[in-house]
């Protein structure tokens, strides 16, 4: 865990995250039910990733690219995942088993 926080520390500071909107959503954050924060930032982090991807695959004429690699495989999580919360509330909703 630590590890990843150092690398997206890294990263932020290097692309500019203003630490005060940091500081300013954490306290935000802070007051929300856990559930509704996890799904809050995830939600967020699929949006962003999603913009960053589409705005990359416009630009990028490159026949191996490791910013495509990484974007492939950031969607792919994201895809599975959300089809698979898409399919167990329709289960729920239908009390069907998911497979």
């Amino acid at each position: 865990m630590h590890d990843a926080l150092g690398q997206i520390a890294n990263a932020a500071e290097r692309l500019g995250v203003d630490e005060q909107s940091v500081r300013d959503l954490r306290h935000r954050l802070s007051g929300m039910p856990l559930a509704y924060r996890a799904g809050y930032t995830t939600s967020a982090v699929q949006s962003a990733l999603v913009r960053a991807a589409v705005a990359h695959d416009a630009d990028c004429a490159r026949r191996d690219c490791a910013t495509c690699d990484g974007l492939r495989a950031g969607l792919t999580v994201a895809l599975a995942g959300t089809r698979l919360m898409v399919d167990e509330e329709l289960a729920e909703m239908f009390e069907a088993p998911v497979s």
